[in-house]
């Protein structure tokens, strides 16, 4: 009995937990709720962790972002951005009589065009100056981006659905929303704006829920109450009469495991 017990608690566990993909840009070993934002930084369904019910959804986001992170010859990763300032500003040290107008033309070319000292040969009175920017760029490339499959420890009956209204929700949540004070469980779903008796804007549920106090702290109050994340359908399934598929926006990232990285950036040589 013992053993059968320690079975079926074992597969409760596993029916518990949701496996999800994230594509992203960045190569690492952990989610962190540090680095929220840092990928597509939308946060439009709430603050938190983002994650795929399919594959190819978390793909594609990887594929959108990877080009915003280079990846230099000696391992470093940076934005597109800040790896842009930092050869303009390299170009700017040897050659601070060179217009700015120049400095980013030369930056921009070197990187995107990822010249070599082959390719300025002859150049002339600019060769000096392509050269600073080639040795500045140190050879970066666009990242490849990396994907990680994941455990999530939380049900679904946790995660606040943002495509339904409170009537509809799981027990579970609706019991989290009244510990927030918010007693009137007939209101409109997480992302609609009521109107009040005159026809003037109301709130959302997210406003009332963090005080218009921000993503934040609605996802920080959420959490408190025991509703881990929100779920709402991709775009492949919204308007589908076949059932549909989820994403999942995750509080904490200590419901995060990652059960496998693959496709991961590699330095170039």
């Amino acid at each position: 009995m013992g053993i059968l017990n320690a079975v079926r608690a074992g597969l409760e566990e596993g029916a518990k937990r949701i496996k999800a993909y994230h594509g992203s840009p960045h190569d690492f070993d952990k989610f962190s709720t540090e680095n929220i934002g840092t990928g597509e930084g939308a946060q439009a369904y709430g603050h938190g962790l983002y994650f795929a019910e399919r594959e190819g959804t978390a793909k594609a986001y990887r594929d959108n972002l990877k080009g915003n992170i280079v990846t230099r010859n000696d391992g470093v990763q940076k934005t597109y951005g800040q790896h842009i300032t930092d050869v303009e500003n390299a170009i700017k040290a040897e050659h601070p009589n060179l217009h700015s107008d120049n400095v980013n033309r030369a930056a921009k070319s070197v990187i995107d065009d990822n010249l070599t000292l082959a390719d300025i040969e002859g150049m002339g009175e600019f060769e000096n100056v392509y050269k600073t920017g080639i040795n500045a760029n140190k050879s970066a490339r666009e990242s490849k981006g990396s994907m990680y499959e994941v455990n999530i420890d939380a049900s679904p009956d946790e995660l606040l659905d943002y495509d339904v209204d409170l009537i509809d929700q799981s027990q579970k949540v609706k019991d989290g929303i009244l510990k927030l004070g918010l007693t009137d469980l007939n209101g409109k779903k997480y992302s609609i704006q009521e109107l009040d008796d005159l026809g003037h804007r109301g709130q959302t549920l997210y406003e009332k829920i963090s005080g218009n106090a921000g993503a934040d702290v609605a996802s920080m109050r959420l959490k408190d109450v025991g509703i881990k994340g929100i779920k709402y359908a991709d775009a492949q399934t919204r308007f589908s009469p076949k059932g549909r598929t989820n994403n999942y926006v995750m509080f904490d990232d200590k419901t995060i495991e990652i059960a496998r990285k693959y496709g991961v950036s590699m330095p170039v040589a």
